[in-house]
């Protein structure tokens, strides 16, 4: 897994764009755990799928605000807008996130069956699960290494020890 150059981790500090991805990234969780839950609550009792779908529909605009803003921050950081070296995998997995969220918003739109459109917001939340673990566990491993290379972490952002 590629991490990021002390280098990176400060432009990536820097960005303008930080603050919003740091401030959406546990907006979207919460925002998750309460659709997944009237999702479930939808599939098993067949009631409540007005504000399932809502709840979905939020979902997946703060998504793709998350996708924008993040195309500009790994600008900042890697000098691409997606598909940088170092973000390869993770924007790789995104893309299918994005893709089964929006296939939601088109299957509504399309008058799918209620149910139909629970079963796709799960399997578009296991996506988002497994592309939020990657960036969970590419955050956890670049903290670690900033650490070993003699890098204090004060909040998120790096300063060099003894300068």
């Amino acid at each position: 897994m590629s991490t990021y150059t002390p280098e990176q981790m400060l432009r990536r500090q820097k960005s303008k764009w930080m603050p919003v991805q740091a401030f959406l990234a546990p907006v979207q969780f919460v925002i998750f755990f309460i659709s997944l839950a009237l999702i479930i609550y939808f599939i098993s009792t067949g009631h409540g799928f007005w504000l399932a779908n809502v709840s979905v529909m939020v979902k997946v605009f703060v998504l793709w605000v998350m996708a924008i803003t993040g195309a500009f921050w790994e600008k900042d950081v890697f000098g691409h807008y997606a598909f940088a070296k170092e973000f390869w995998w993770e924007d790789f997995f995104s893309t299918f996130v994005l893709i089964s969220h929006t296939l939601y918003v088109i299957g509504f739109f399309l008058k799918w069956e209620e149910m139909t459109l629970a079963y796709v917001a799960l399997v578009a939340y296991l996506t988002y699960c497994i592309n939020a673990y990657q960036f969970v566990r590419k955050y956890v491993i670049n903290r670690q290494k900033l650490k070993s290379h003699g890098y204090t972490i004060t909040g998120d952002v790096p300063w060099v020890s003894g300068s």
